[in-house]
């Protein structure tokens, strides 16, 4: 039997929020940094994987009225079976929430059904059966 494969992270730097959050920055240049971000997570076939909300200064709950932002994360993991490692793509960044909408448009993902929900209190993650299409697992073909 083989042993456990591997990881490699490269992080792909693409900025900290979903638009440009100068002030001094045009909605022309906002939207084009925008369409980049989502051309890039499509173009490199990345999923959705994780989401952290960000909830008013002293909130201890999560309810859509505290909530200020989202931390998301896309991943893309490939299974090398000649060097046993799992190599993992990884972009992230802040969506402001006044944002949400817009980015789920563009997107085409949910930020509450498609994404791994990292709030420590949170328990409304179902796993697989929140997933429109099963993630494919790069495991499979070491058992098979």
């Amino acid at each position: 039997m083989s042993e456990n494969p591997g990881r490699t992270f490269t992080r792909i730097m693409a900025g900290d929020y979903f638009g440009l959050r100068n002030e001094d920055a045009s909605k022309e240049a906002s939207q084009k940094a925008k369409a980049e971000k989502i051309k890039q997570i499509k173009v490199l076939g990345m999923t959705p994987k994780f989401v952290r909300f960000r909830c008013k200064e002293g909130k201890e709950t999560q309810q859509d009225d505290e909530i200020t932002a989202a931390h998301v994360t896309f991943q893309k993991e490939e299974y090398d079976p000649k060097l046993n490692k799992v190599h993992v793509t990884e972009i992230s960044f802040i969506v402001p929430k006044e944002e949400f909408e817009e980015f789920e448009t563009m997107a085409g993902v949910s930020l509450k059904e498609d994404f791994k929900n990292l709030y420590e209190n949170d328990s409304t993650y179902n796993g697989k059966e929140r997933r429109k299409t099963p993630r494919p697992s790069p495991f499979k073909k070491l058992w098979v």
